[in-house]
């Protein structure tokens, strides 16, 4: 009992030195980098470095993160893969439970690269930038845009706006601001487009009739890219969230 005693009372007193010494292990945290890219025609596959070093690759609509001791300062940066191509960088440090959260966009279709950073929108508004891709089918550089929506009944078209010169195979400089959802029936507005000729006015004819198509009509609010397309002359719309 007496032997027993002695030990509890040594293992005390390592304990109390110890402590006194500092000599507890150093606690460290952890933070994480996520980072992801927008689905775009043209996009190529992506090295994620942080201070040079490779730490992954990502491709297209992929989303992907890397875990790392908080605190660490660096830069963040993302090249065309296996290249010294740089996409986009920034000053980064890793905060201590939490993620950094990074969406890339790089199209060389588009001719855009960079971090993005969404505009802010409301809960009940769109905003859209169109990147226009034409074939051999259609004989312009530059046509106009009729914009529409589809009214009540839904046989009708209402007139939003005529977006006027428009270059093929271009980014249009005009970010369009529009209407998510119709308040009296709470859906989402369906937004049409058609070809117009800017020397004469008229329709740009196509395969089919009528000449418009679906422009937009996504179910949340946001930042979106159009890529508007033709196959053989069939005219369509792919919404890219941003």
């Amino acid at each position: 009992m007496y032997l027993k005693k002695l030990v509890v009372i040594a293992l005390l007193s390592l304990s109390i030195a110890a402590c006194r010494k500092g000599e507890l292990p150093d606690e460290k945290y952890f933070g994480s980098v996520s980072y992801s890219v927008a689905q775009l025609p043209g996009t190529p596959i992506i090295d994620v470095k942080f201070n040079g070093v490779l730490i992954d690759s990502i491709t297209n609509a992929q989303t992907k993160s890397t875990i790392m001791q908080a605190g660490l300062p660096g830069k963040l940066s993302f090249y065309k893969a296996g290249s010294d191509t740089l996409i986009a960088d920034t000053a980064i440090t890793i905060l201590p439970n939490k993620t950094m959260d990074f969406r890339i966009i790089s199209s060389a279709t588009l001719g855009v690269n960079g971090i993005l950073t969404p505009a802010s929108v409301s809960p009940d508004s769109l905003t859209i930038q169109i990147y226009l891709n034409l074939s051999s089918y259609y004989k312009y550089d530059v046509v106009d845009l009729q914009l529409q929506y589809v009214g009540t009944p839904a046989t009708t078209q209402v007139d939003v706006a005529l977006l006027k010169g428009v270059k093929n195979k271009q980014l249009y400089s005009t970010v369009l601001q529009l209407l998510h959802k119709n308040k009296s029936t709470n859906r989402a507005y369906q937004y049409l487009l058609t070809l117009k000729d800017p020397a004469t006015g008229l329709t740009i004819p196509t395969p089919r009739t009528p000449s418009y198509f679906l422009f937009a009509s996504p179910t949340y609010a946001g930042n979106y890219i159009s890529y508007v397309s033709d196959n053989n002359g069939t005219l369509s719309s792919k919404l890219t969230g941003l």
